[in-house]
């Protein structure tokens, strides 16, 4: 289910005219957008935000060194940002439930109002996974109108609808501050397509559709939605946790989490105020990852 490829300087002028994106690749093939955007990590600041889509992959990359398949009717693209446009402000501070382990609370007066991009990163709460968020939660608002299915969120950065995988998201940070945004959706592909230890847990939107969708609209809309995330990010960071709580499907979930050389097994509660995955874990109680491996767990 493949719908006809779009021309690049058409598809290029198409998305920079519609969002906040000022200039955009398109490729026919690539190893990874991710590197492609990280060899352009020093283009002039006007430049900014830049869009690498391809058309195919080659060598596409998931969180923790995982392989990322895709196929023909695949959307993959990355967007190189400034660090500043994807930080976040918190109003509170944490409550000192760091990762795996308690750390001595914040001075809520001293950070209240402050972006995080203006201080020194704490480990209870991770930067890179709040912009993941904020970018999952632009593809469940760009895919929803499409699907009649429930779409929603698994921690820390995958959209799943059906109970399979739609899409998924890698976020690097650059030595030099800059951000590249990594997205993966299973558009017009097809699950049949894919490797035998992935068929079945896979779904592309052509597939819930029961035909292709248009992959450049989706881009603007995904931009779209993302530049809204990523502005609520620096108003509120807690509201843009929240929203992944709402949409997180799965809470009440038996689920493993691996951080580091720590694993802890418990039921999922959600996602706190601060993008943290909590797990209720016998018998030492609740515990919240800003980070860490997710195992795949039962409901």
């Amino acid at each position: 289910m493949v719908e006809n490829a779009p021309n690049g300087d058409s598809l290029a002028a198409s998305i920079c005219s519609q969002t906040f994106v000022r200039t955009c690749e398109f490729w026919e093939q690539l190893a990874s957008t991710n590197d492609r955007a990280a060899a352009l990590a020093d283009v002039e600041p006007e430049r900014l935000p830049l869009l690498v889509w391809a058309e195919r992959q080659t060598a596409g990359r998931g969180r923790g060194g995982h392989h990322w398949w895709s196929a023909e009717g695949a959307l993959t693209i990355s967007l190189l940002m400034e660090g500043k446009d994807c930080s976040g402000r918190f109003l509170t501070a944490p409550d000192g439930l760091g990762g795996a382990v308690s750390a001595r609370p914040w001075d809520a007066e001293a950070l209240k109002g402050q972006s995080d991009w203006q201080r020194p990163q704490r480990p209870s709460v991770s930067r890179s996974a709040l912009v993941s968020l904020a970018a999952a939660l632009a593809v469940i608002d760009a895919v929803r109108p499409l699907v009649d299915v429930e779409v929603g969120l698994h921690w820390p950065n995958d959209v799943f609808a059906s109970g399979r995988k739609l899409s998924g998201v890698l976020i690097e940070v650059l030595p030099n501050g800059r951000h590249i945004l990594g997205v993966g959706v299973n558009a017009n592909n097809s699950s049949a397509a894919a490797p035998d230890g992935l068929r079945r847990r896979l779904i592309s939107l052509a597939e819930l559709c029961s035909q292709p969708v248009d992959r450049a609209a989706l881009v603007v809309a995904f931009c779209e939605g993302l530049r809204r995330w990523l502005e609520q990010l620096r108003e509120d960071a807690h509201a843009v946790a929240e929203a992944a709580d709402r949409a997180c499907l799965q809470r009440g979930w038996t689920l493993t989490i691996r951080d580091g050389q720590t694993e802890a097994t418990g039921r999922c509660e959600g996602i706190d105020r601060w993008g943290r995955l909590c797990l209720l874990v016998p018998p030492a109680g609740m515990r919240c990852f800003a980070s860490g491996m997710l195992m795949h767990g039962t409901d």
